[in-house]
């Protein structure tokens, strides 16, 4: 869940800098950001990212979504993924007691063992030009793979996710001229991931005065197991913000198109519309086409 926190350090000359400064500026500037995204525009998939079976592939459509703690995801480098084989997948983002971070990929009674997660590779990663560059221990999909029937599944029971994914990356610290620490580097990755329903748990909280899903670091497409998706796949929720702005530009432009036909033509009816009495070939009351302008 997004923390709010609306401390930030001010800098001074001949100021010593500290880690926790400088992470305290980096993490206000990236709230101010996800709060942006969270209450002027909404939460959910906004485009694209459909997903479907194709033979032994996957394949998930160009699109983006922001999560319920702000971050985007995006998948917009081409105009569909093909994912073509499949790995465990091991979350790297660790805290120092080597709990996984990310909470909703474990259990609050086992913070240390990771659910059991089926990663998808895409085709681009598996025929990288360099060998040393290809993902390891992939397995090539298969049709039984994809089929929710056969043993083999790796669909069955599942929902496919987009996670972003955090990596830290320690930099070396010693080079020719110095020995000192050099920090880390958070790599950021989109992660297609096959997760079990089960340890998908519908969370909820309420927050802007309603209750709404939680989905820190990652959006639901839905399933491919053929089973219902029924509330599976993170449809686009707007803020009530944006509600509200929709609500009053759909007003206004009413206000003026009425506005607009009472200025520059006038009240009443412009033309037809007559009416009659006819007695055949039975009793009955006509109306000539025709249009008019009431005084609203």
């Amino acid at each position: 869940m997004l923390d709010i926190n609306i401390a930030y350090p001010e800098f001074v000359p001949n100021q010593i800098l500290t880690d926790r400064q400088l992470n305290q500026l980096h993490a206000h500037l990236e709230q101010e950001d996800r709060s942006t995204r969270l209450r002027l525009a909404g939460r959910g998939i906004i485009c694209g990212l459909h997903a479907r079976k194709v033979a032994d592939t996957v394949e998930i459509d160009a699109g983006y979504g922001v999560t319920s703690d702000g971050d985007l995801i995006e998948l917009c480098e081409q105009a569909r993924t093909t994912y073509t084989h499949f790995r465990p997948y091991v979350d790297p983002d660790l805290d120092e007691d080597k709990n996984v971070k990310y909470v909703p990929w474990r259990s609050d009674s086992a913070p240390t063992q990771q659910f059991n997660i089926v990663e998808l590779l895409p085709k681009e990663a598996m025929e990288a030009p360099d060998e040393t560059q290809r993902p390891k221990g992939a397995t090539k999909l298969t049709a039984d793979h994809l089929d929710p029937g056969h043993a083999d599944s790796k669909v069955a029971g599942r929902v496919l996710v987009l996670y972003l994914e955090h990596q830290p990356v320690e930099l070396k610290s010693c080079l020719v001229t110095s020995c000192d620490n050099k920090g880390r580097n958070i790599n950021v990755h989109v992660r297609a991931l096959l997760v079990k329903r089960s340890d998908l748990p519908a969370a909820t909280l309420v927050k802007d005065c309603r209750p709404v899903s939680t989905f820190p670091r990652h959006l639901m497409l839905g399933v491919l197991d053929g089973s219902s998706a029924a509330g599976r796949r993170h449809e686009f929720s707007p803020s009530p913000l944006r509600e509200v702005l929709q609500a009053d530009l759909r007003t206004d432009v009413e206000q003026e198109d009425r506005s607009t036909r009472l200025r520059l033509a006038g009240v009443g009816i412009a033309c037809g519309l007559h009416a009659r009495k006819v007695s055949t070939p039975a009793p009955a009351i006509e109306i000539d086409a025709g249009y008019g302008v009431t005084s609203d």
